[in-house]
């Protein structure tokens, strides 16, 4: 999985906490890409929507909402989430399989972007802000 390309959730934290840069563009790096991907409208990648959501919600989200610090990765995160919402909505609420099993994780995303607007960090609020328009 993309986790274990950082050596577990351990391993993320001390990442962003300790802020070296080399690891730190890593993850702006993945990010990014992972941005990239879910740009794609069609199905291709939708296999990692859920591993992706999971990610960037449990494991680099709950790290970055302690810290006044990385608004550039939190920039690129909520690029990320944007992206997953905009162009992969029927992985929330049209998958007939589940049923709206999947409505929870968007949930959970318009949950952190409500967070990102209670935080101090105006340029990500502006980012956010614009986002949504």
């Amino acid at each position: 999985t993309f986790l274990e390309l950082f050596g577990g959730n351990d391993k993320l934290s001390s990442i962003l906490e300790f802020n070296n840069k080399d690891e730190v563009a890593i993850i702006k790096n993945l990010l990014s890409l992972l941005s990239i991907l879910m740009k794609e409208v069609t199905s291709t990648f939708d296999v990692y929507i859920n591993t992706i959501i999971d990610l960037s919600l449990t494991k680099i989200y709950p790290v970055l909402s302690k810290s006044d610090e990385h608004g550039d990765i939190k920039i690129i995160l909520f690029q990320l989430l944007h992206d997953i919402i905009v162009n992969h909505s029927k992985h929330f609420f049209l998958n007939q399989n589940q049923g709206n099993a999947n409505v929870g994780e968007f949930i959970s995303i318009m949950e952190a972007f409500n967070h990102s607007y209670q935080q101090s960090d105006i340029s990500v609020f502006r980012y956010n802000l614009t986002l949504f328009e």
